[in-house]
């Protein structure tokens, strides 16, 4: 059964839910139009130019009875919705685009995805048409198990994983870990794939970056460390990162399939509450070393999470699509 994912560049989130489609017999192939690391991961990829024309092309050729579309940009959705009788899934990654652009887009599909609860119930206030379901990302592999490094050295070990988000806040961030983990004395290991010249110039003894963690090894590297660090907030509201406000984003499941303890800002009121909630890390208002030792005390055992699909609404709406268009 042939699905298209179609996405400005194959995120960790779109990654992570098409190794689940595989696993569960869809074939899929990926319409991108920035490559990244991740697209090395994909077995099919078709790359387009973001037209509507070159988009056409691609679901002509691929011939999918599904095809996903991984937002931002939403725009996707409608171009496709104008000429393909098949299924369409919309999955809100966020909501930084067009609000009316996104409410249009979610109209036009038959199923839509979300990050969390909290966006499935916006959503579904809006477009009460449509399902809308959420599931998270969660790395495909069993929970990591290596051996600490605190146990080879007795020190702490924390890490962060993933992007810092444009070059300003990189620069603002990795200033601010860099004095942070220097200040308290305590290593943070940078396994990042975005600006790593800037976490280059803030390198210190406490301060080090690493390479880029292939996605399919994510939970058995990390397992090494005794704690994963969320972005910083420099205290300034225009400086809140947006997905980190308001989602949960692919590095806090990285963190927990890991099995190690998260920590994060209060400010990032989402991510925090979920924290808090189940136990799974610490949460601050003014970081210090108290905050990596009360979190690195802490046992991630388990944790609630939905994956991708269920699969079975994906079966569903094939199964309704098939009925209604007879394609």
């Amino acid at each position: 059964m042939k699905v298209l994912f179609v996405c400005r560049v194959l995120c960790a989130r779109a990654l992570g839910s098409l190794i689940r489609l595989e696993q569960n017999g869809f074939e899929v192939t990926v319409a991108y139009s920035k490559s990244n690391q991740h697209i090395f991961n994909a077995s099919n990829v078709e790359y387009f130019d973001g037209t509507q024309p070159d988009l056409i092309r691609v679901v002509n050729e691929v011939k999918p009875v599904i095809v996903h579309v991984h937002n931002t940009p939403d725009r996707p959705t409608m171009w496709i919705r104008q000429f393909f009788n098949g299924c369409i899934c919309h999955d809100v990654h966020d909501f930084s685009a067009d609000p009316g652009m996104l409410k249009i887009c979610c109209r036009v599909a038959d199923y839509v995805y979300c990050v969390n609860d909290d966006m499935a119930k916006s959503l579904s206030h809006s477009i009460s048409n449509r399902p809308v379901q959420t599931y998270h990302t969660v790395p495909p592999r069993e929970r990591g198990k290596a051996k600490k490094l605190s146990d080879i050295d007795g020190k702490t070990h924390v890490v962060f994983i993933g992007g810092f988000h444009h070059a300003d806040n990189a620069e603002r961030d990795c200033e601010i870990l860099s004095k942070w983990f220097e200040d308290i004395g305590v290593k943070l290991h940078v396994h990042c794939h975005t600006f790593r010249e800037t976490v280059k110039k803030y390198e210190n003894e406490f301060f080090q970056l690493e390479d880029v963690i292939n996605y399919f090894d994510i939970p058995e590297r990390l397992s090494v460390y005794d704690a994963g660090m969320c972005l910083p907030f420099d205290g300034k509201k225009e400086h809140l990162v947006f997905n980190y406000t308001y989602m949960l984003p692919s590095k806090l499941f990285d963190y927990l399939q890991a099995g190690i303890p998260v920590i994060c800002d209060q400010k990032y009121l989402t991510m925090s509450d979920y924290i808090a909630r189940h136990g799974l890390g610490k949460t601050y208002e003014t970081f210090d070393i108290s905050v990596v030792d009360s979190a690195v005390k802490m046992k991630v055992t388990d944790y609630p999470y939905k994956t991708i699909l269920d699969v079975e609404p994906y079966k569903r709406l094939i199964k309704t699509r098939r009925k209604k268009n007879d394609f």
